[in-house]
């Protein structure tokens, strides 16, 4: 089951930043292009936010609505301009593995590996076991939804900024936010410096890995 939703994410995960990239204004991409975190920070949100109340296998029928009316409206959808453009004039995709593309390639590669391999997966996954051990006062399953909203709401903060100041500016912070906070979290376990501090740490975690690591990717591979 996990594979087959695995397959599904990987698919969209691929078609929907580049057909927003083909559809969205030049001048405003980067704000376009955080469509798909926001969403993404948005359905994380709704499932956490059900957890404290129903379990797993209640949660996944509700979360099937949504792909079934996907299904019926995707029909409607118009293909991507750029790709209607194409058949037009009948132009040919070459492989990405040609000489001409190998630097985006790496680029693109590097930019996608530090956004996964910078510990989010790993924390959404493991928020309430974190939480349990902490012994935080807190309902777990509450404490993890309250994190998750910080998520949401970095992520369309980064909305506005991230075509104002610039994608370098926004990865640079993210990524300094996100390592002060994984040493402190990581201090809190070691020598168990507060109960209520690895809410606050995995709150200011996932608040700047919304700003940048989480939506640039989607932003800058389609640019380049």
């Amino acid at each position: 089951g996990r594979g087959i939703v695995g397959l599904g994410i990987g698919g969209i995960s691929t078609v929907i930043p580049v057909y927003i990239a083909e559809l969205a204004p030049s001048n405003s991409r980067g704000g376009y292009g955080t469509i798909n975190s926001i969403f993404t920070a948005l359905g994380e949100l709704f499932v956490y936010f059900l957890g404290i109340w129903l379990k797993w296998k209640v949660i996944s029928g509700l979360c099937l609505i949504i792909p079934i009316i996907d299904l019926i409206l995707i029909i409607c959808a118009p293909e991507s301009p750029v790709v209607s453009k194409m058949r037009e004039d009948k132009i040919s995709n070459r492989t990405i593995f040609h000489f001409k593309y190998m630097k985006p390639v790496f680029l693109s590669f590097f930019i996608v590996f530090f956004s996964e391999f910078s510990g989010m997966p790993a924390i959404l996954a493991n928020l309430n076991p974190i939480f349990i051990t902490s012994e935080i006062t807190i309902e777990p399953s509450v404490a993890s939804t309250i994190v998750i909203c910080s998520l949401f709401l970095s992520v369309l903060t980064s909305t506005p900024l991230v075509d104002r100041l610039g994608r370098k500016v926004m990865w640079i912070t993210s990524s300094f936010g996100q390592a002060l906070f994984l040493i402190l979290l990581w201090a809190n376990e070691k020598y168990v410096i507060s109960k209520t501090l690895p809410i606050i740490c995995l709150f200011f975690y996932l608040f700047f890995n919304g700003i940048g690591l989480l939506p640039l990717p989607d932003v800058v591979i389609p640019e380049i």
